[in-house]
């Protein structure tokens, strides 16, 4: 989810003390129904030979590929060194692919076919997602224009601060977001101080209090494994 590849779920952390401890209700059904689909259609384990055969040579292929790209940006190991490895490793992991490719009549294709769809619903969403974050950026304005024009559009600008969640798509929008350019039209009225509020993932699941001074201007969230981890930075 944080690549964006997959629609948003329900995340529940399971610990207030270890981060990364999470229950995903929606995979839990998923992999439920995976499991009923597994057994209905073949029914003993030496029917399923072939389908786990695929399924564990493929994934030892694709990540044998995956640790090149960790070995270069991660590790920064040198490419002719990485490449060796990469070489070696995969020599082996593609001989054992290839020799079960023989069996994806006998089964071999319930992994395929399911890999394919998850990969189609990952590109599906990431062009999606796209295609929504350039349309959301050709409707922004340009924040020093957005500030010019305030005046013009609001009539009253009650005391008070504005806090102004900057999450999600938002992110990659650099100028005024087009909601927030509809609300002084709409409502008429302006706060005279705004803070944008940018919540950020933090490693632990949870933070210490923190001390509210005089004058909030700029907001720093992190979200960690429980919901009582907040860490927020005025100044």
């Amino acid at each position: 989810m944080q690549l964006g590849l997959c629609p948003r779920m329900q995340i529940v952390p399971t610990s207030r003390e270890e981060a990364g401890q999470i229950y995903v209700p929606t995979a839990n059904w998923l992999l439920m129904i995976g499991t009923l689909l597994v057994v209905v259609l073949f029914k003993t384990s030496e029917h399923l030979a072939g389908a786990y055969g695929i399924a564990v040579s493929g994934t030892m292929l694709i990540t044998t590929i995956l640790l090149y790209r960790v070995a270069i940006w991660r590790w920064r190991w040198p490419p002719a060194v990485a490449v060796l490895m990469i070489t070696v490793f995969g020599a082996v992991d593609a001989t054992f692919l290839a020799s079960n490719s023989l069996k994806i009549v006998e089964g071999g294709w319930f992994p395929l076919t399911v890999g394919g769809a998850m990969v189609g619903l990952m590109l599906c969403w990431r062009h999606g997602a796209s295609l929504v974050r350039h349309r959301l950026q050709a409707m922004s304005m340009p924040l020093a224009r957005f500030v010019a024009d305030i005046d013009k559009m609001v009539v009253v600008r009650p005391p008070g601060v504005a806090v102004l969640a900057d999450q999600g798509r938002a992110r990659h929008i650099a100028g005024a977001p087009a909601p927030r350019q509809a609300e002084p039209r709409l409502v008429r009225n302006l706060d005279p101080h705004d803070l944008r509020r940018r919540p950020a993932a933090a490693g632990a699941p949870r933070r210490a209090p923190f001390d509210q001074g005089p004058g909030p201007r700029h907001s720093t969230a992190s979200r960690g494994g429980s919901a009582s981890c907040r860490r927020r930075t005025f100044r």
